[in-house]
């Protein structure tokens, strides 16, 4: 069973709208919050009632933006190779290996799962189905998953909703937002970090308020991500990457 990434929650903080992921863990004695690269995570005991996260973050709201502002100035997101290692996928900005095993089953497409840091690719014998096939099936059924709650997310953040919300494949852009206020983004996007997903995602959104890149279409971008450039730049270097073909 493929297991589940930590549920995105919003805040607001001085102003400031942040996404955060609350982890359980049984051996913690204590909340506590972590800021980094990937993010704001608010570690909880096991005993700990739901609503501790947001009481935690606002008690610690100065000590918290002042954790996010120093990770962005130092440059939130990683740099990833032009040209990702044989054997290996994309996700999250992170690289993944991919482990094929073949075996006699009754199931008629090869299924993937993830295991750790490993994408198992459950391959039937005899069958036609390829590797690459399934991967780029499952990437982009995490990629909808992904892109569908991260849109809830900063759609109440930013109270900007689309119609609808479509996932593509688009060779040339990362989204897109039409005159019936549908989104569309790239499923590639899935492989980037977090952070940069959401930086696509605020851009589209933004545009239901401000359909134009005039002065106040940015000015609302940067109010929701102020590290916005750099997350462009990042799309920009590892383009090469999120668009080569699988392989493996």
């Amino acid at each position: 069973m493929t297991p589940r990434a930590p549920k995105s929650h919003s805040i607001e903080l001085a102003g400031r709208a942040l996404t955060y992921v609350v982890t359980v863990s049984a051996r913690a004695s204590r909340a506590r919050i972590r800021v980094g690269p990937n993010g704001v995570e608010v570690v909880l005991p096991r005993d700990a009632p739901a609503t501790r996260a947001a009481e935690l973050l606002r008690a610690q709201e100065q000590w918290v933006l002042r954790q996010v502002a120093r990770t962005e100035t130092n440059g939130s997101v990683r740099k990833v190779p032009q040209v990702p290692k044989p054997g290996t996928v994309l996700l999250g900005g992170q690289q993944f290996l991919v482990r094929v095993v073949r075996s006699s089953t009754r199931h008629k497409y090869a299924r993937v799962c993830r295991d750790g840091n490993e994408l198992v690719v459950h391959a039937p014998e005899g069958r036609n189905d390829s590797a690459r096939a399934a991967v780029e099936r499952w990437l982009r059924q995490e990629a909808r998953r992904a892109i569908e709650a991260r849109v809830a997310v900063w759609s109440k953040a930013m109270k900007s909703a689309p119609n609808r919300v479509y996932v593509r494949g688009q060779r040339t852009k990362w989204g897109n937002c039409s005159k019936q206020r549908n989104v569309s983004l790239n499923w590639r996007l899935v492989m980037a970090p977090q952070d940069v997903l959401d930086a696509i995602i605020i851009h589209e959104l933004a545009h239901l308020i401000e359909p134009t890149h005039a002065p106040r279409f940015w000015l609302l971008v940067k109010a929701h991500c102020p590290n916005y450039a750099t997350h462009d730049r990042w799309l920009a270097s590892a383009r090469a990457s999120l668009f080569a073909p699988l392989a493996f």
